[in-house]
């Protein structure tokens, strides 16, 4: 059995990262009554993003206002189609813009051809 440290440097890392994969498994899925219907792409994330030397160097550069936006975007906290307190009386996750059907902030950042660069 294989074990490490968690009070060094390389140890407290890995057990960070472990805990980022067991706290995403967590969240619920489509198909589920309590699902957040914003999931997509989530098998995709970078549990290991915030821990390189150019992101805490950017992180630390930002004002106080700037921060506490970006902790409300990464914490999924985002006002979309596919958060349930913010779906249509129709029960809808559908973009405004586009024909997708469900626009979560994911889709606003990276798919809907409304928010292209030059657009």
């Amino acid at each position: 059995m294989r074990a490490f440290d968690p009070s060094s440097e390389a140890g407290g890392h890995a057990l960070r990262v472990a805990a980022r994969v067991c706290a995403l498994s967590l969240l619920p899925r489509t198909g589920r009554k309590d699902a957040r219907h914003d999931e997509a792409g989530l098998e995709e994330a970078d549990v290991e993003a915030g821990s390189h030397t150019a992101w805490k160097a950017w992180v630390r550069s930002l004002d106080r206002d700037d921060s506490v936006l970006l902790r409300i975007w990464r914490c999924g906290a985002v006002r979309t189609p596919t958060r349930t307190r913010h779906r249509s009386l129709n029960n809808e996750a559908k973009c405004a813009w586009c024909d997708c059907l469900q626009a979560s902030a994911r889709h606003f950042w990276q798919e809907c051809p409304r928010f292209e660069y030059g657009s």
